[in-house]
């Protein structure tokens, strides 16, 4: 096996501090648009909200817009536990050029109808998608949709407050305030 792999983050892991958090190795290697697929927040998740998921459509005007990261080979069991790989996403893999040459790329997909669901993401969930959106230069108009996205507020104090916390942090290390404000809650 390779001493990395290559994951396609498109959810809360785009924001940089959010999946170094979780995988201390992860590197940034790029941006990427990947075709044919559109960005839902139907992932149910067992805190009760929802989690950004990539939908296959066929349809090449749609796209969703992630992170393209390196992460060492023994840090992926770590990253597959966050992501609930088995429990509700599963690995998809498409192959994209790097530095000359092809390499595998995994990402998490729901696709199993139990794990599906209509609802709405946390509010500071929502703001890790849109803060690592605007961290890694996506287009103006995906940013902007990603703002119209519906949320809910997260009733749980302390989770709350604990991811709030790393968005406060993203924001000093970013130079920003968070996408959503904690006034709003």
């Amino acid at each position: 096996m390779s001493e990395y792999v290559y994951i396609f983050s498109y959810g809360s892991n785009t924001l940089l501090l959010r999946i170094k958090e979780r995988v201390s190795s992860v590197q940034v290697v790029s941006k990427h648009e990947l075709k044919n697929y559109q960005l839902a927040f139907n992932k149910q998740s067992i805190d009760g909200s929802t989690k950004a998921n990539i939908v296959e459509t066929g349809d090449p005007k749609d796209s969703v817009w992630g992170v393209v990261h390196k992460i060492k080979s023994e840090h992926k069991l770590v990253l597959d536990r966050y992501e609930a790989l088995g429990m509700g996403y599963d690995q998809m893999t498409f192959n994209l050029k790097l530095s000359g040459s092809a390499q595998t790329i995994y990402a998490y997909m729901a696709t199993e109808p139990q794990y599906l669901a209509d609802g709405q993401p946390y509010n500071w969930y929502l703001s890790f998608v849109i803060e690592g959106a605007i961290e890694n230069g996506f287009p103006e108009g995906y940013i902007k949709e990603l703002r119209a996205t519906r949320f809910q507020t997260d009733t749980n104090t302390q989770r709350r407050e604990l991811n709030e916390a790393i968005l406060e942090r993203a924001s000093v290390d970013l130079g920003w305030p968070p996408a959503i404000s904690p006034t709003i809650l």
